[in-house]
C-alpha cells in the first residue's frame, strides 16, 4: 500500500443513504490518500493537501453538472479544482478542490458492470482526485494515461482494474 501523503480530507454526507454503507470513511480515505500520493509524486507537487468530498445524490449532482458543465443529467462524480487567486495569503494545507459523488448513479453503474460498490466508489474517488491534479480524459492519450494511473492506484489498494471488460 502506498505511503499516505499529508491529506486533510473533509467528508460531507449530504444524502443520508450513504450512512448505510459500512466502513465507508476508511475506504474513501485510503483511495484519496493513494491517489494524492501518486499524483503529487509524479507531478512533484508539495503537500500537505486538503480535499472535500461530498457524498450526495443524483439530484444535486445533476444540478451542479447543469450549472457548471451545461449538461442536464446526473453523473457519477464531479470534481471542482480549487483556484487560488491569492496563493501568498494562504496558510495551511493546499486546497486541491471538491469532489461530489452521486450514490444512485454509482449504485446503478456498479450493478450494471457487476462490480462491488465499494470498488466503484474507490475508483471514482481516485478518478476525482486525479482531476484535481489536472489529469483529464478528453483526448485519447490523456484518457489512456489517466486510466493507467487509476489502475496502478487501485492495484495498490488490491482493487482490480475497473476497465477489465473494455
Amino acid at each position: 500500500m502506498p505511503q499516505p501523503t499529508e491529506l486533510t480530507l473533509d467528508l460531507i454526507v449530504s444524502h443520508e443513504p450513504w450512512h448505510e454503507l459500512d466502513e465507508l470513511e476508511p475506504l474513501i480515505t485510503q483511495a484519496a490518500n493513494a491517489a494524492c500520493a501518486k499524483a503529487s509524486k509524479l507531478l512533484g507537487a508539495q503537500g500537505p493537501f486538503e480535499v472535500a468530498i461530498n457524498l450526495s445524490n443524483d439530484q444535486q449532482v445533476r444540478q451542479l453538472n447543469h450549472q457548471f458543465r451545461g449538461k442536464d443529467k446526473a453523473t457519477n462524480v464531479l470534481s471542482f479544482p480549487f483556484d487560488n487567486e491569492f496563493p501568498d495569503l494562504h496558510q495551511g494545507p493546499e486546497p486541491l478542490g471538491d469532489i461530489i459523488l452521486a450514490l444512485e448513479t454509482l449504485t446503478l453503474e456498479a450493478r450494471d458492470e457487476d462490480k462491488p460498490l465499494r470498488h466503484h466508489i474507490a475508483h471514482l474517488v481516485v478518478h476525482g482526485i486525479l482531476h484535481l491534479f489536472d489529469y483529464d480524459h478528453e483526448e485519447p492519450d490523456e484518457a489512456s494515461l489517466m486510466e493507467e494511473l487509476e489502475c496502478q492506484i487501485l492495484a495498490s489498494l488490491h482493487i482490480p482494474s475497473p476497465y477489465r471488460d473494455e
